[in-house]
């Protein structure tokens, strides 16, 4: 990976402030902790991770499995496997007012990556609507709440 930072601790001009409704920004002393990566890097990451270039297929399945409690995820988070090889793999993040939707149908050859620094709890909504247009299905896109 090429650009991506950990808890940037110095003021950074490459990461976008994450913000609210009403213009405000999230405390800078949010960021501790916070993994920030482009869209470049998580594909670059996603392809390796993958084909089996940072983890053997064994171990990709393993990390695959859902713990054995409801509404849980895995580690590597969503996963679909079928005779342990991977079909499909998604995973989220949200802190503050960021989000985070990495999200690869290998069967059908794609992978949707989409970072907000504004939540509107739409990331899934959009993606289900760009993986329907990719794969030729009807799709609904997602609408602004009314207040």
């Amino acid at each position: 990976m090429n650009s991506a930072e950990i808890t940037p601790i110095q003021e950074s001009n490459n990461i976008a402030k994450g913000f609210n409704n009403k213009l405000g920004e999230d405390n800078s002393d949010f960021l501790v902790g916070g993994a920030f990566l482009t869209t470049t890097d998580l594909l670059k990451f996603a392809d390796n991770n993958h084909s089996n270039k940072i983890i053997s297929k064994n171990s990709l399945f393993e990390l695959g499995q859902h713990f054995n409690q409801e509404d849980t995820q895995s580690a590597l988070g969503e996963t679909k496997f079928k005779n342990k090889k991977l079909l499909e793999h998604s995973h989220d993040g949200r802190g503050g007012n960021y989000e985070a939707l990495m999200m690869t149908d290998i069967k059908n050859g794609f992978s949707i990556i989409l970072l907000s620094n504004n939540y509107q709890g739409k990331i899934f909504e959009i993606s289900e609507a760009i993986t329907a247009i990719l794969t030729n299905q009807k799709y609904t896109l997602p609408q602004k709440e009314k207040k």
